[in-house]
């Protein structure tokens, strides 16, 4: 890529993590360490196959048959792509890491051996001053199912503590505030009896914990003096500072306003949407639909305090936190089972579902459709304006945000393992690789 190139490329990847708080340091090249987990050296070769698309900005090989996590973790200096190996069921290696990555270039920063695979994203922890991350390892295979959090210090290249309390429970890292990691637990078998943990994150001791049902893997925040936990029949908002219960509702999805002033909740066989005060749940509005409501949501964007609600007959309804009125309508899935994610930049509404929409946040109007011939759900992220990313299980599309036209289409034979993207850049795991692809190409 010429040098001119990549210096745009490099002013958009770092506007792109700008606003992210997972930050990893550098590991020193000279360092060897004997300990578990063991930080290393070694650098992801580059590879430049005949196949390789003329649009990437770089490929990386690593020594992993199969990734699996693929995430962005940003700060204000040293912004990281992670890349963990993925779970290869019962005759999975023991060689499981996780490596940080260069977003310019893809060259290695360190890796650090964990027991089991890695299954969330690494969480940044600042503990006393000192960087810490934290994570989810374990292993899903029919006959050893479970999952421990654990903190990895970079400066000391070693595990800074484990949490896992019962073997074959899923422990999830819920939030991170002030030093305080929270976990939660599930069994896939009974929706009591789970906990959820605020762990000290110098030393991962058990500071409190407040019985819950399972929790699921994602959908989980802190909010003021709130934790909010996701669980498989319910909303609840505990106290961060001793995780009492402070309420809870019956939720199948909910939502957030950008204020942390009200929470939006829709429960399981009910179509009806309400609107609660974040601080002690209680009923602002509700508001009852002639449809079944599918899933409610909104979108990480300062300038829209919209709720969107989705029914089954594909269409998404634009709501007011306010009131709950109605601000328009549109028709924009042909499933049934239509259950809408939406991304936002600063002139468009981006709506995934078979296809995805660009949509007038305010007057609901339809700028454009791109509605490709695959099966299943397409996603879109909308991180950057002048790109949009569009992907399902085998295809990654970069398309015009002012026609939706796909500038290219990235089609590898295998199932993509992962996608992230910061500005006009997708990152998209493939096998064992790594691809950097640039979105403004074409």
């Amino acid at each position: 890529m010429p040098s001119s190139r990549r210096a745009i490329l490099a002013s958009a990847l770092a506007a792109g993590v700008a606003g992210c708080t997972d930050l990893w340091s550098d590991a020193d090249p000279d360092h060897t360490s004997t300990g578990e987990p063991d930080f290393g050296t070694e650098r992801v070769g580059s590879s430049t196959p005949s196949e390789a698309p003329e649009y990437a900005v770089w490929i990386r090989e690593t020594p992993a048959d199969r990734v699996g996590v693929v995430s962005l973790g940003g700060g204000p200096e040293t912004p990281r792509l992670f890349v963990a190996s993925a779970d290869a069921g019962e005759d999975n290696s023991e060689d499981n890491t996780l490596r940080a990555l260069d977003l310019q270039s893809g060259e290695e920063h360190w890796h650090v051996g964990v027991d089991h695979p890695v299954q969330t994203p690494p969480m940044y922890l600042d503990a006393d001053d000192r960087t810490r991350f934290v994570f989810a390892t374990g292993r899903t295979s029919r006959f050893d199912v479970g999952f421990v959090v654990q903190a990895v210090d970079p400066d000391e290249r070693d595990r800074a503590w484990r949490f896992g309390p019962e073997e074959h429970r899923l422990h999830y890292p819920l939030a991170i505030e002030d030093g305080t990691v929270f976990v939660g637990r599930r069994d896939d078998q009974f929706g009591a009896g789970e906990f959820v943990y605020a762990l000290d994150g110098n030393d991962g001791s058990e500071l409190w914990r407040t019985e819950s049902g399972d929790v699921v893997p994602s959908g989980h925040t802190a909010r003021r003096d709130l934790l909010f936990v996701d669980t498989t029949t319910r909303l609840r908002a505990l106290a961060l500072e001793d995780g009492e219960a402070v309420w809870s509702v019956p939720a199948e999805s909910h939502a957030y306003d950008n204020r942390a002033e009200r929470v939006f909740v829709q429960a399981e066989g009910e179509d009806v949407v309400r609107g609660l005060a974040h601080a002690d749940g209680a009923e602002l509005w509700r508001r009852g639909f002639e449809f079944n409501v599918t899933r409610i949501t909104s979108p990480r964007a300062a300038m829209d305090e919209t709720v969107y609600v989705g029914d089954s007959g594909g269409r998404l309804l634009a709501v007011s936190p306010l009131e709950g009125d109605t601000s328009w309508t549109l028709s924009v899935d042909r499933d049934q089972g239509f259950r809408p994610s939406v991304a936002r930049t600063g002139e468009r509404l981006y709506v995934a579902g078979a296809g995805v929409h660009a949509v007038d946040p305010v007057s609901g109007e339809r700028a454009w459709a791109f509605e490709p011939d695959v099966g299943g759900y397409v996603h879109v992220e909308a991180g950057a304006p002048s790109t949009v990313f569009a992907h399902a299980d085998r295809r990654v599309w970069a398309l015009d945000p002012e026609s939706g036209d796909p500038r290219w289409s990235f089609e590898p034979e295998s199932e993509l393992a992962g996608v992230a993207t910061a500005g006009d850049v997708a990152f998209v795991g493939v096998d064992g690789a790594v691809y950097a692809l640039d979105g403004s190409a074409g």
